[in-house]
């Protein structure tokens, strides 16, 4: 079983189109134990992928990519557009939340 730091999880849910079942097969059987991959699912009805990965390993344009490679196109409308460009945001919070070094609250500013 995979351990991973949860503070450095990202949850995403990306919405495609026209995905069929042997091109989520692929997807899936790809990167269902990928690293930094700790949960994986594929709706197919509703045309959604939901992923949480850890943004130490794995990045949102690496997913992208790798479903472009499998076929699978991502849904264009504005609405998803907004959604990847957010969950882009989320995933720099985080590795700067990451690279943060506390100061110390009982040392005098310089």
């Amino acid at each position: 079983m995979k351990t991973f730091d949860q503070a450095s999880i990202v949850k995403a849910t990306i919405c495609t189109y026209s995905m069929q079942m042997e091109q989520a097969k692929s997807f899936f059987q790809t990167w269902q134990e990928a690293d930094g991959v700790q949960c994986l699912s594929i709706l197919l009805k509703k045309q959604k992928i939901q992923i949480h990965y850890d943004v130490k390993l794995v990045d949102l344009n690496t997913i992208l990519e790798a479903m472009t490679a499998s076929r699978i196109m991502v849904d264009n409308s504005w609405l998803n557009r907004w959604r990847l460009n957010t969950l882009r945001q989320v995933e720099q919070n985080v590795r700067d939340n990451i690279r943060h070094v506390p100061h110390c609250c009982g040392k005098p500013p310089k």
